[in-house]
């Protein structure tokens, strides 16, 4: 279990409702670069990104799921 200090904060997280810790430290760091604090956990943080960059990816035609690849291959036979 995470020890807590007088300045860290439990925050509810948005997406899976888990209790997490945002250490002072961690506020610090966030507040100098005028970022706002996090509102979700580092594991739904994580997910999250993740699932950003693969919507990016097939946004910039950049998917590699089986179905564009069995595409891809049909598409290339020579039939001659």
């Amino acid at each position: 279990m995470t020890k807590t200090t007088n300045n860290d904060m439990p925050i509810v997280c948005l997406e899976c409702g888990l209790v997490f810790i945002l250490t002072s430290d961690e506020s610090d760091w966030y507040r100098e670069r005028n970022y706002n604090l996090p509102k979700r956990c580092p594991r739904c943080r994580r997910k999250r990104r993740a699932a950003e960059r693969l919507g990016n990816a097939e946004a910039k035609g950049n998917s590699t799921s089986s179905d564009d690849s069995t595409t891809l291959n049909q598409g290339s036979v020579f039939n001659g």
